[in-house]
């Protein structure tokens, strides 16, 4: 018992010095992989501003197919990215290219220099924002977790492959920030919210659980509607201003591309690289075929468990809730579509992560109670777990579901 108290009283006085090592911990291991001469296995944070560097998700999924639709020829997604964001660059890239900027002879150039661009914006995105708000005594918390959580395996390999989520997590970040300073949304700040969601969500399907967030947790709940449709139903027709044919359904069609990628669900689920929370019930088994149906009962008893603190809430009170805490409500909405889109689909790759770093920052933000702050520790140090540099081994995505446990403990705590 005195044993226990301590490590409380350590959780809850002692959060700095626990982050510090951990950052410590993630540089280290990083390092060692360099001294063991097994870099070419990992992924360098330094090697995204190389000559000629370009992020493979990046290139695969919005370049290319941004000057396939420029150049007016049939789209065809690589890695289940949609139209929005190529269409949309496809626009402004359009005029460049009258200048004799970013044609088809300087592909690899054009996408180097806006590949760095996105980086970029992202880094000073994330650290600008957590350095300019009101944090308090808890602004060496959340910036300790963001520098350990870029530098550790997840944010690298984010940052390495240009990946889209590590930018549309800055954006709904800045969004969520948003409506935490301001309790009624302008009609303005409803627009752009829906704007941009729409675009993200034409991008990627994954983003539309956080539509949801937004939309129930909005003042102007008709309006959001509205200005989100239109928008959707705009970005999904654009490339037909290239010539190129398009339907509201292409987006959920490039999402179901990437599923023929992974014909082997048992193979997906006992992959290392693989995070949900199928993968993390394989640890179970022996990975036979004769355990699928296994894997798939214990993941959903895990799920269930991670998100018990959620279901045990009075929901016949959850109105009344939300008008004293509406702040309160719309962080644990965020932190249960986090889980839900990190642990319930076929797969998931660590940057998927990007969205838990939000989760973080935000909790740091508002925590304010020590059993909230105690269980966001331990949420931000077993995602940092998963940010070391260690050889691939599944084994590790055990630390994913304890820092989703002890994060929707957190947001539940905090209403």
């Amino acid at each position: 018992m005195n044993i226990a108290k301590i490590a409380v009283k350590f959780f809850q006085e002692k959060t700095a010095p626990v982050l510090i090592f951990m950052l410590f911990f993630v540089v280290f291991t990083r390092y060692q992989i360099t001294f063991l001469n097994a870099s070419q296995k990992q992924i360098l944070p330094e090697s995204v501003f190389a000559m000629d560097r370009v992020g493979r998700d990046w290139l695969d999924g919005v370049v290319f197919p941004m000057f396939t639709i420029l150049g007016g020829r049939p789209f065809n997604p690589e890695i289940g990215y949609g139209r929005g964001i190529p269409s949309v660059l496809g626009l402004v890239i359009l005029p460049l290219q009258s200048a004799g900027i970013c044609t088809d002879a300087q592909i690899v150039d054009c996408a180097s220099a806006m590949y760095k661009g996105m980086v970029v914006i992202v880094l000073i995105g994330f650290f600008s924002t957590v350095l300019f708000l009101p944090y308090g005594k808890n602004l060496v918390p959340a910036a300790l977790v963001l520098i350990a959580f870029l530098l550790g395996m997840p944010g690298s390999l984010g940052l390495d492959r240009g990946n889209l989520d590590i930018i549309f997590s800055l954006f709904l970040f800045l969004g969520a920030i948003a409506r935490f300073r301001q309790r009624r949304q302008t009609v303005f700040q409803t627009v752009a919210e829906a704007v941009l969601l729409a675009l993200m969500a034409n991008t990627k399907i994954t983003i539309v659980p956080f539509v949801v967030v937004f939309l129930l947790t909005s003042t102007n709940i008709i309006l959001f509607i509205g200005i989100f449709a239109a928008a959707f139903i705009g970005f999904s027709y654009l490339p037909m201003m290239f010539l190129v044919s398009a339907s509201l359904w292409d987006s959920f069609y490039a999402a179901s591309t990437v599923k023929r990628m992974f014909p082997d669900t048992l193979a997906t689920w006992c992959a290392p690289w693989n995070h949900t929370i199928f993968s993390i019930a394989s640890l179970a088994t022996n990975c036979s075929r004769s355990t699928t149906g296994a894997i798939t009962a214990l993941g959903v008893v895990l799920f269930s468990s991670i998100i018990w603190p959620f279901i045990r809430l009075p929901f016949g009170r959850l109105k009344k809730i939300y008008e004293a805490s509406p702040s309160g409500i719309f962080f644990l909405m965020l932190c249960l579509v986090t889980a839900s889109i990190n642990l319930l689909p076929y797969y998931a790759y660590a940057f998927r992560l990007y969205y838990s770093l939000i989760c973080l920052l935000l909790g740091w933000y508002i925590v304010k109670e020590p059993v909230s702050r105690r269980a966001l520790v331990l949420s931000s140090v077993f995602l940092l777990l998963k940010g070391l540099w260690i050889p691939e081994n599944k084994i590790i995505n055990i630390a994913v579901f304890f820092h989703f446990y002890y994060l929707i403990r957190a947001a539940v705590s905090m209403i």
